[in-house]
């Protein structure tokens, strides 16, 4: 371990905090119905699809509203990979995916699962990636969003028959976090070197006499929702480890901040609007230990290097950097790595299977926990109140009290 390896872990674990406090009272506004500034963008999107945003719902309309929109963009999904041949957007003329590979790829990405079982450069279209995978990206992180605001209106005392409205709040999580957010980071990952460009793949000739495609395509749009709605699916085959989606060590700096600060700024706005601050801030805090001794347990496994090349005299410095990319080394590939796992983000800029048995079980420790620090959108938040709530009923059974 190293200074400079403890301070990038430092700094992206303090740029996070001190983000996540205002986007908690920012999303604590917007759940609460008190932004209004998008206003003339939103009234007529209700007219047009017939929502009534005054209506409250039930936990159980607001519940079938959710799966009913996840239903219908799975089939839109499935019929976008099955046909991508004949859509837009499609310069290198790839053919649609199988029935199977459409349908695991469409529930994946509906599900905000982002299990990849394809090559995305070679066998989706740039039409694909953009109607149908990039949307999707926003829309299961909103649909999570809702989800927690809905839990938020509970525990705010509004009983489960007004917990909100479902539509309204996909609208609105849309509008004023997603895409202002995720437009942004667009704005810097190209600045950056970031590819974001309609053209088709560039063929170049090497010094070996020979021809190679290099795969290009709409990238920075895909790579920010990915990060910023904790789904993970990369444009690449290689993900965060292609040096055109994550090019250098200040884009890895911004996926991290990216992939984390929604989840810690959950409880924020949990605090806010279920007025339990100090029980936001108890969960924020939990969320950031747990999150930080991963981050320096996995670091410190892997500067520490192979034992068996250490004994024999073999071990090369500064520590186990198979698969990892030279460019991040790994403190940073280290802490991209927990902060994926620790919020079900399918992005990784290194490969976990070549991670030393303790850095690897760092990772799997951040997944098997149940993936709450800080967790996905929305999912990290409901999933530490769940445990704080068998936590509380729990230490009632032992001490002979009925917890309240």
């Amino acid at each position: 371990m190293t200074l400079h390896g403890l301070g990038f872990i430092a700094l992206a674990l303090a740029l996070v905090f001190a983000c996540a406090v205002p986007l908690g009272a920012w999303l604590a506004r917007l759940y609460r119905g008190e932004l209004r500034c998008l206003a003339a963008i939103e009234v007529p999107l209700y007219r047009l699809c017939g929502i009534d945003p005054a209506r409250q719902m039930s936990w159980s309309a607001y519940a079938v509203g959710l799966l009913l929109l996840g239903l219908i963009h799975f089939l839109l999904l499935y019929a976008i990979l099955r046909l991508q041949y004949f859509l837009p957007f499609n310069p290198e003329h790839i053919r649609g995916m199988s029935p199977r590979l459409a349908f695991n790829t469409a529930i994946s990405f509906a599900t905000n699962t982002n299990w990849q079982a394809y090559a995305p450069e070679s066998q989706m279209s740039y039409g694909a990636q953009m109607l149908g995978l990039a949307v999707h990206n926003f829309l299961s992180a909103a649909a999570g969003l809702a989800a927690a605001g809905a839990l938020m209106r509970a525990f705010a005392g509004g009983g489960l028959r007004t917990l909100g409205n479902v539509h309204v709040d996909l609208v609105r999580i849309t509008l004023y976090l997603l895409l202002p957010v995720a437009f942004i980071a667009a704005i810097l990952l190209i600045a950056s070197g970031v590819p974001m460009t309609l053209a088709p793949a560039a063929h170049v000739h090497t010094l070996a006499g020979g021809v190679q495609a290099i795969a290009r395509g709409p990238v920075a749009l895909q790579e920010a929702i990915k990060e910023f709605g904790t789904n993970g699916g990369g444009f690449f085959n290689a993900n965060a480890a292609h040096p055109f989606e994550n090019p250098t060590a200040w884009t890895n700096l911004l996926d991290i901040w990216l992939i984390l600060v929604i989840g810690f700024a959950l409880p924020v706005a949990f605090g806010h609007v279920a007025g339990r601050r100090r029980n936001g801030r108890a969960l924020f805090v939990v969320m950031a230990v747990i999150l930080a001794c991963g981050m320096l347990g996995a670091y410190a496994a892997e500067a520490a290097n192979n034992p068996i090349l250490v004994h024999a005299g073999l071990a090369a410095h500064p520590g186990n950097m198979v698969g990892k990319e030279a460019r991040f080394g790994i403190a940073q590939s280290t802490t991209f790595n927990i902060a994926a796992t620790g919020t079900s983000t399918g992005a990784v800029n290194s490969m976990t299977d070549s991670y030393l048995p303790l850095g690897g079980l760092a990772a799997l420790f951040m997944m098997q926990l149940g993936e709450i620090a800080p967790g996905g959108v929305g999912a990290g938040l409901y999933g530490i109140v769940l445990f704080a709530l068998l936590a509380v009923f729990v230490a009632g059974l032992m001490v002979g009290r009925t917890p309240e």
